[in-house]
């Protein structure tokens, strides 16, 4: 199998498994709390990933917990609470909207990830860049069809604390994504989970 075919398989395989953790929050939040979910599923993976890491022998167990140094330690941090607030306020959205307009608001994650490369660290925005922004956020408003635009014979009836969440949890991960530039992406990944719920 070709690296090209296996990468679109493991896309694949991601959007499914997406899917299924969407539609099981859906299922579970009412009973509960959406938090409470995010809570349960990040301590899972924080003891699957921290046993994979230190079985692996790539690190120690205080390279998993405070990092290498205070630099790392600082962004490992960063991407704890703002990985936190991405996934417990992302749950909270799947809880309280139907999953599509849900997703549609917490995968702004990449407008608010450039918009954050620009505005800290100095990544360049091109025109372009700047056109297609907006044209998202003009996306978003469809989907939500706020009643101060649209007028309240068009309301969405859509959730205003479950629109709040996904524009939370979609900030939260653009955060995330900007602080994922110093490891290769399994340590990320790893050490991510692991310092979100430690």
């Amino acid at each position: 199998m070709s690296s090209q075919v296996k990468g679109l398989c493991l896309v694949a395989c991601s959007g499914l498994f997406y899917s299924t953790m969407g539609c099981t929050v859906k299922l579970i939040a009412p009973s509960m709390g959406s938090f409470h979910v995010a809570t349960i599923r990040g301590f899972t993976l924080m003891l699957l990933n921290g046993t994979l890491m230190i079985r692996s022998g790539d690190v120690s167990i205080r390279d998993v917990v405070v990092g290498k140094s205070k630099d790392e330690f600082k962004w490992l941090v960063m991407r704890g609470c703002f990985g936190s607030m991405g996934l417990a306020f992302g749950f909270l959205a799947l809880s309280e909207l139907p999953l599509g307009d849900a997703n549609t608001i917490i995968f702004m994650a990449p407008i608010f990830s450039g918009i954050f490369g620009y505005l800290i660290l100095g990544e360049p925005w091109r025109v372009i860049d700047f056109m297609f922004t907006c044209l998202s956020f003009c996306g978003i408003v469809l989907v939500v069809r706020p009643s101060f635009i649209f007028g309240s014979e068009n309301d969405s009836g859509l959730s205003v604390l479950g629109v709040v969440a996904g524009l939370i949890a979609a900030l939260g991960a653009g955060l995330v994504r900007r602080t994922l530039f110093c490891d290769d992406h399994q340590t990320i990944m790893n050490k991510n989970t692991i310092s979100r719920y430690l």
